[in-house]
This record gives C-alpha cells, sequence and structure tokens, in this order.
C-alpha cells in the first residue's frame, strides 16, 4: 500500500460532464485514485417544498464511487452541503444538498457508474456480474448486482413481434419454476410467468392475438397452452429440444445396435 498526492491539474474527463464540482486534488492509495471535489452550486433545492436555498447549515463528505481510469478504481469525495429551508411552511427545516444529474440522494457511486453495472447485471446475472464487476474496476458483491436489477425501472414490451419462444426457468432449480416468453424476432425477453402451467400461458395468448408462432419444447402442458391460447398460432419445436431430442435418439439406437 503507498499513497501519492497528485496537486496538479485534474483532467476534466475523470469527473462528469457539466457536474458543479470543484476537483482540488488526486490521491493514489494502492489500487485506488481517491479524487476530492467540493460543490460549486451557489444553491439547492428543497426536495419537500422546491424553494431554492443558498443559506448554508454545515457541511459533510459524500464518497461516491466512480468509473474506473487507467486500470485504477476510482472514488470521488464529494465536500457537500446542508442548507437551511427558509420557507416558514415547509415541514423540512434542513436538507442536503441536491444535484439536478449524476448524484442522486442516498446512492453511493455516480449515475453513470450505476449504469454500467445495470448492464452487466442484465448481461451476466449475480455472481458473474460480480466477477466481471471485479475485473472491470468497479468491485460489487452479487448481492448489489441483484439490488440493482430489481430497482430498475423495465419498460414491458405490450406487443410482440409475432413470433415467440417459451421455455420453462427456475425461480429456484429443482424446486419452483415459471415460465419464460422471448420475442424471437427482436431477441428480447417479453415476460415471466408465475408457472409453468397450461392455463397461464393460455391467459397470456389471448391477450396477444398478434403471435404467428410458438416455438416451444415439446412438452404437454406447453403444447396444450399453445393450443388454447393461440389456435391461429404455428407451433414448432425449438432447435435446442430438437438437438437433445437427436442425441438421445442416436444414444438408444447406438445402444441397441450394440446389444
Amino acid at each position: 500500500m503507498y499513497y501519492l498526492n497528485i496537486q496538479l491539474m485534474i483532467p476534466s474527463f475523470l469527473l462528469p460532464v457539466d457536474l458543479p464540482l470543484n476537483p482540488s486534488s488526486i490521491t493514489l492509495e494502492g489500487q485506488c485514485l481517491i479524487i476530492e471535489a467540493s460543490a460549486l452550486q451557489s444553491y439547492s433545492s428543497c426536495p419537500v417544498c422546491g424553494c431554492n436555498s443558498s443559506r448554508i447549515h454545515s457541511k459533510y463528505i459524500r464518497m461516491l464511487a466512480d468509473l474506473p481510469a487507467s486500470g485504477y478504481i476510482v472514488k470521488v469525495t464529494v465536500l457537500s452541503r446542508k442548507c437551511f429551508c427558509d420557507n416558514p411552511e415547509c415541514l423540512r427545516k434542513i436538507f442536503t444538498e441536491r444535484f439536478t444529474r449524476e448524484i442522486i440522494p442516498y446512492h453511493r457511486r455516480f449515475n453513470r457508474s450505476k449504469n454500467l453495472l445495470a448492464n452487466m447485471a442484465l448481461e451476466l446475472g449475480g455472481n458473474k456480474g460480480a466477477l466481471i464487476s471485479r475485473l472491470a474496476g468497479l468491485p460489487v458483491s452479487p448481492s448489489t448486482i441483484l439490488r440493482i436489477i430489481k430497482r430498475m425501472n423495465l419498460q414491458i414490451q405490450k406487443v410482440t413481434s409475432g413470433i415467440i419462444g417459451v421455455d420453462d426457468w427456475a425461480f429456484k432449480k429443482g424446486n419452483t419454476y415459471g415460465t419464460i416468453i422471448v420475442d424471437l424476432q427482436e431477441k428480447k425477453v417479453v415476460d415471466l410467468l408465475c408457472d409453468r402451467e397450461s392455463e397461464t400461458l393460455c391467459l397470456w395468448l389471448k391477450e396477444h392475438p398478434e403471435v404467428e408462432v410458438v416455438s416451444r419444447d415439446r412438452g404437454g402442458p406447453y403444447a396444450k397452452g399453445a393450443r388454447d391460447g393461440a389456435p391461429q398460432a404455428i407451433q414448432v419445436a425449438d432447435r435446442f429440444h430438437l438437438l437433445m431430442n437427436l442425441g438421445d435418439a442416436t444414444k438408444r439406437d447406438v445402444s441397441i445396435i450394440g446389444k
């Protein structure tokens, strides 16, 4: 562990663009760059009544994680302020300084850092996402990855392309299963159903009359659900299960010939 304090000019690209912060120094602590900065806003808005205030009550330090730089983990300590609310009718008398972008109250990282982690979370999930985040210089735990996913405001696709894939997925492997529906044309997950019963799939398909092709495994419940919910749709076996069935049939025939 070593420490190096750099008092030279800090490159502007290290901090989010147009964020009212004045960086003063960079400290290198091992593999971590600590950027010290102070807020430059002339006033802040009360989160309750919305009134602007420039009257300072006190100051405090916020530690925010940022995007990595040149292989180093980056953290920014912001000397932020608490302000008085001068509106006599407001219930909040003192509030912490608010920023219009990048810095959200109670969050411990910049928005751009959170967005990168969110993309990792959607692509990789908890354990793999946490592993890659450490390699990328944004180390977080699997639990944090899952919390980021749960907080995301994902827009549900109401209308599909008409070509969907249906398969089961595990809430808890070997115990509880649901149904995943994927738009095969757009290559996006459309919906997650609470179970893998034919009635549940049937109800979902009745709400989506645009479905023309259903790719599924060769299980009975999905076949019945697709037949009852979308009688106009063509049912096809997906490539994965066809290859599995071909492999099983080949093994069976080879074993018979061997006998």
